[in-house]
């Protein structure tokens, strides 16, 4: 439900400040679509698994973010997903930022849920 959470809110930032915009799939043009909130809620499920090398380790965490989510949306663009507007820098660096957040955010949590000496 973070995941779920976080990404709609990252993707919403993005929508508002004209990062980009979805060629397809979307219900309300204002809104993220469907399909990649669930993608944000699946990437949650990968922590345990292919991400676990990051959990421990923040400043892998923030440079898999800042590399990881601007790349994704320039594949993206590039299969016609989305479309990027330009110039692309600012969005870009936005997109960094973001995800880089993003990743401490859910990194920090896992890193909780995992440890009972961390839980509140």
């Amino acid at each position: 439900m973070l995941a779920l959470g976080v990404g709609a809110a990252i993707e919403g930032l993005q929508i508002w400040a004209g990062t980009y915009r979805f060629t397809s799939g979307t219900i309300i043009d204002s809104l993220p679509p469907p399909w990649l909130l669930v993608m944000w809620a699946q990437m949650a499920t990968t922590f345990d698994f292919s991400l676990r090398p990051i959990v421990t380790r923040p400043v892998a965490a923030a440079l898999f973010g800042a590399v990881g989510g601007p790349l994704a949306f320039l594949a993206g663009e590039r299969l016609g997903a989305v479309t990027l507007h330009r110039p692309l820098a600012p969005g870009l660096l936005l997109l960094a930022s973001s995800w880089t957040v993003a990743m401490l955010i859910f990194c920090s949590v896992e890193r909780c849920r995992k440890n009972p000496l961390l839980r509140m």
